[in-house]
This record gives structure tokens, C-alpha cells and sequence, in this order.
């Protein structure tokens, strides 16, 4: 019993388990191009779509952190962006389908960088 506690207690703990540090040796990368850009879900929470791909990468309260939609859209809307996302798992998302932005490119200048590198 007092094990079957622990254990779910240790279930709930990766569950709720934050991203630490955005770093770029502890992101991953994928280039695509992009397809939308737009603010949903929480408080200033940023969308990015790329084609092919059937993740969601996003930034947590990203207007908040100086990110324009409509200026982003228009600087890199069908163009190719390079999008580094923190690698990351999360119980709450056991399927990996959103991707915790740490910095986004677009031909060779920086939209958003929460890596300081």
C-alpha cells in the first residue's frame, strides 16, 4: 500500500514537472516552413505551426515576453524558420504534441530567443 502511494506520487510528480532551463544544448531543432503564427489558449500564449508537422510549438505567454504576431506573420509567414524547442516530457502531454519554443529563426534573424545564446 504505502508503496503503490509512492509510486503515484512519483506519477504525479512527472506530471506536473516544469521545464527547468532553455538552453540550446538541452533544445532540439526543426526547420520547416511556417504556416501560421497566432495567439490562443492563455494569456498572450503563442501558436506556431509548421507544414508537415502535426505538433504545436508554442511560447508560453509570448506577447508578454515581446513577440508581434501580426509583425511575424509578416516578416515569416511561408518562409522557413528554424524552431528550437525545449526537450521535454510531460505526463500531462504523454503523446508530445507541444513543443516549449526556446528560440525562433528566420533567415538568419532571431524572432525570439529565451536561451540568451
Amino acid at each position: 500500500m504505502i508503496i503503490g502511494f509512492f509510486a503515484l506520487l512519483w506519477l504525479f510528480t512527472l506530471g506536473i514537472n516544469p521545464i527547468a532551463k532553455s538552453t540550446l544544448e538541452e533544445s532540439d531543432l526543426v526547420t520547416g516552413v511556417l504556416i501560421s503564427i497566432e495567439e490562443r489558449g492563455g494569456p498572450g500564449d503563442v501558436f506556431i505551426r509548421i507544414k508537415d508537422s502535426s505538433k504545436n510549438y508554442y511560447i508560453n505567454r509570448g506577447t508578454e515576453r515581446g513577440i508581434n504576431v501580426i509583425q511575424t506573420n509578416a516578416d515569416a509567414l511561408d518562409k522557413v524558420v528554424d524552431i528550437y524547442y525545449a526537450r521535454h516530457w510531460s505526463l500531462l502531454d504523454p503523446f508530445d504534441g507541444n513543443k516549449h519554443v526556446t528560440k525562433l529563426v528566420c533567415g538568419g534573424q532571431v524572432l525570439y530567443n529565451k536561451t540568451g545564446q
